[in-house]
């Protein structure tokens, strides 16, 4: 399960909310009205992230160009 933070919480302490996205490694909801309202990553997930997709797409594009 995901670690959860309120939009108010965030309003309050952001340092601590982006600290703890960095220190944890896993996405951080933010929820607002009981509502999941988006989330709040680390650089370094993000950066894992966007290393993912470009592996995909070089794959993808691999895979198109096959030779024989």
């Amino acid at each position: 399960m995901f670690n959860t933070v309120s939009a108010r919480q965030i309003q309050r302490g952001y340092k601590k909310v982006l600290e703890d996205a960095n220190k944890f490694k896993e996405p951080i909801v933010v929820i607002s009205n009981n509502r999941p309202q988006g989330a709040i990553i680390g650089l370094d997930l993000l950066e894992k992230l966007q290393l993912e997709e470009a592996l995909n797409e070089a794959l993808k594009e691999s895979k198109k160009k096959k030779t024989k």
